[in-house]
């Protein structure tokens, strides 16, 4: 295979888990039928919608989650702009738009932590497993299947990734200060509490203020950040990380 695919290949949506082409003409065993040379070959889903029988290409899961992140950020940095610039005389801000935001910023963090809980997962390998030993009675032995529905995030990126691959991720450095600043703030988000939801007076510590702070929090950056960390220093790059637009 040539290093340099073909520029329709290289067109493709950025997304795509799996992508290679044919370099020559090759015959098609279950068909017959003969696939010409710089002919797209991706992996693909069977979907069963009703009566109907659809395929689709299988998208990267990280990318996916990374770009709805981005989307949503940069909806609700355009939606705060709006809303201060429609606040009234008192500056109040407009309710529609103010809600919106907030569902916007809400999703862009959500989206960011999950994108990393995906790429977390994948890239722990097939026969890897886990040893805990926090309990001093006793120690647990996970594999691949039980860390990705046990474990927490924090665990996955700051022992398991670095381990299974060879990378240093080390605690306390600024990307390990930013993860755990979102880490935090989807948490706030996922298990809102009754404290954290209102707002009185001069409360600055509320959600809906962490939500709207200047700057906006950093989601999807603070997750392509730290997972470029763990690619480039693996030396492998996939596709859908050397062509995500942001």
């Amino acid at each position: 295979m040539s290093e340099t695919p073909p520029e329709h290949i290289n067109k493709m949506d950025w997304r795509i888990q799996h992508l290679t082409w044919t370099t020559s003409p090759i015959t098609d065993p279950a068909t017959g039928s003969v696939i010409p040379a710089e002919a797209p070959i991706v992996s693909a889903a069977l979907i069963h919608h009703g009566k109907e029988r659809l395929g689709t290409t299988i998208p990267n899961a990280t990318a996916l989650f990374l770009n709805l992140s981005q989307a949503s950020h940069a909806e609700a940095r355009e939606l705060l702009k709006r809303c201060i610039a429609d606040k009234n005389k008192f500056g109040q801000l407009p309710d529609d738009e103010a809600f919106t935001f907030y569902e916007r910023m809400m999703g862009s963090i959500v989206f960011a932590c999950t994108a990393l809980e995906a790429f977390a997962n994948e890239q722990i390998p097939d026969s890897y497993t886990y040893t805990d030993s926090a309990d001093k009675r006793f120690t647990r032995l996970f594999n691949k299947q039980q860390m990705e529905r046990q474990l927490n995030l924090e665990t996955k990126i700051g022992e398991i990734i670095p381990a299974a691959l060879g990378v240093r991720f080390p605690r306390g450095g600024k990307l390990w200060s930013a993860f755990i600043k979102l880490r935090d703030l989807r948490d706030r988000v996922i298990h809102m509490k009754t404290k954290d939801r209102q707002f009185i007076g001069e409360n600055a510590t509320s959600i809906w203020n962490s939500l709207m702070s200047n700057p906006l929090p950093e989601t999807h950056t603070t997750a392509k950040r730290i997972i470029g960390h763990f690619l480039q220093a693996k030396g492998d790059l996939p596709r859908w990380f050397e062509k995500c637009p942001f």
